[in-house]
C-alpha cells in the first residue's frame, strides 16, 4: 500500500455502556498506527444516551453520531436494535474501510488498522473479523411460552466465519453487495414476528453455516453472512476464538473464571498472536448484571498485556489524547 486507508470504525451503543464505549475509543486510538485515517462513528437510539456518551473522555474523538430509534414490542430486541444499528452506520460511512465492532472490545495488537489494511487490500480478503464460540448454548423459556419445548435445547452460532461482533470490509464490497446500505435484514426478520431460531435438516444448509446437521441455530444480526460468502464467493479471515482458559493475553484471569461461561471475556487471535478481546454481554453487564469493576479488572489485564508489546509504528499525524471533561460538540451523521 502507497498509503494508509482511510477507516470509518462504526460502534452501536447504549447509553448504558458508555464508559465501555469510553475506553475502547482510547484503546482503538492509542494501538492504531494511523489514528489519523480513522473516524469514529456512533449509533444511539434516544438523546439520553447520546447525552451519557457526550459526557465521556474521549467524546470529542467521536466523528458523527447516528441515531437510530429503538425497536418496541419484538422478541430479542437488542438484537433487532443492533441489527438496524450496524445498517445506519454502514449507510452513513464513506471511507475506504468499514469496521463494525461492538463497544465493549478492546485491541491487544498494536498496529492493528495496518493488519486489517494488509488483510483487506493486500492479501486480497474480502471479509475480516472475529468468529463466534464453537460450543451450543441454551435458553430457557417460560413454561407457558409457544417457546416453552425450545428450554434447554442445544443451540449454536454459524462456526469458522466472521460476525458482527467485529467486521471488517472494504468499502468497494459494501457498494457491490450491499447496495441500500444493508448489511443484515435480521431487524426485518424480528419485526416480522419470525423466531430467531433454524433447524440444521439438510447438508446444504450444515455446509454453508458449518454446524452440524440435526442441531438447532441461532439467528442473530449478521446470520445471512454465511449465505452471502457461499453467493458470492467471498474470501475470508477470521480470527480464532481463544476463550478465558486457552488465552494467553490476560495474567490475572482468576476473577472472570467464575462467572457464566457465555459471558466470560473471549479473545480472538491472529496467527499465534492476540489480536482483540471482548469483553462480553456488555449492554446487560453495563445495566446492573456484573460487579462494577469487573470492567476495571477488563481494563486492568488489556493494559498489562499491552505494556509487553512493541507500540505500532509511530504515525504521521499526531493525534490529541482523549482528555477527561472534554465534551463533544460533533453532529448528526446522515446516510449516503
Amino acid at each position: 500500500m502507497e498509503r494508509a486507508p482511510s477507516i470509518d470504525f462504526c460502534i452501536p451503543a447504549i447509553g448504558a455502556g458508555a464508559r465501555y464505549l469510553d475506553y475502547l475509543v482510547a484503546n482503538l486510538l492509542r494501538t492504531a498506527a494511523h489514528p489519523g485515517r480513522i473516524r469514529i462513528l456512533v449509533s444511539h437510539h434516544t438523546d439520553e444516551d447520546r447525552a451519557a456518551i457526550e459526557a465521556t473522555a474521549c467524546a470529542a474523538r467521536i466523528a458523527g453520531f447516528v441515531k437510530v430509534p429503538a425497536h418496541e414490542n419484538v422478541m430479542f430486541a437488542p438484537s433487532a436494535n443492533h441489527s438496524s444499528a450496524v445498517n445506519a452506520l454502514v449507510a452513513a460511512s464513506t471511507s475506504d474501510v468499514v469496521v463494525l465492532s461492538d463497544y465493549d472490545m478492546a485491541f491487544l495488537m498494536p498496529g492493528w488498522d495496518a493488519r486489517i489494511a494488509a488483510q483487506l487490500l493486500d492479501d486480497g480478503s474480502d471479509l475480516f473479523g472475529v468468529s463466534y464460540p464453537p460450543f451450543a448454548v441454551g435458553q430457557q423459556f417460560a413454561a407457558g411460552s409457544p417457546l416453552a419445548w425450545l428450554s434447554g435445547a442445544p443451540m449454536v452460532k454459524y462456526q469458522r466465519m466472521p460476525n458482527l461482533s467485529f467486521l471488517a470490509m472494504k468499502r468497494a464490497l459494501v457498494e457491490a453487495i450491499f447496495p441500500d446500505g444493508r448489511v443484515t435484514s435480521y431487524d426485518r426478520h424480528a419485526v416480522e414476528g419470525n423466531l430467531p431460531f433454524r433447524f440444521i435438516g439438510t447438508p446444504a444448509l450444515a455446509a454453508e453455516n458449518q454446524i452440524p446437521l440435526g442441531l438447532m441455530q441461532w439467528l442473530d444480526t449478521g446470520f445471512e453472512i454465511p449465505a452471502l460468502i457461499a453467493r458470492h464467493g467471498l474470501r475470508y479471515n477470521a480470527l480464532a476464538y481463544r476463550s478465558l482458559a486457552e488465552q494467553r493475553a490476560f495474567s490475572a484471569p482468576e476473577p472472570f473464571a467464575g462467572i457464566d461461561k457465555m459471558r466470560q471475556p473471549e479473545f480472538f487471535y491472529l496467527g499465534d498472536d492476540p489480536f482483540i478481546c471482548h469483553f462480553k454481554k456488555g449492554s446487560a453487564k453495563a445495566m446492573g448484571g456484573a460487579p462494577a469493576n469487573l470492567f476495571d479488572l477488563f481494563v486492568a489485564n488489556v493494559e498489562g498485556f499491552l505494556a509487553t508489546r512493541a507500540p505500532a509504528a509511530p504515525p504521521r499525524e499526531t493525534m490529541p489524547a482523549c482528555a477527561h471533561g472534554h465534551r463533544a460538540t460533533r453532529g448528526a451523521v446522515g446516510a449516503r
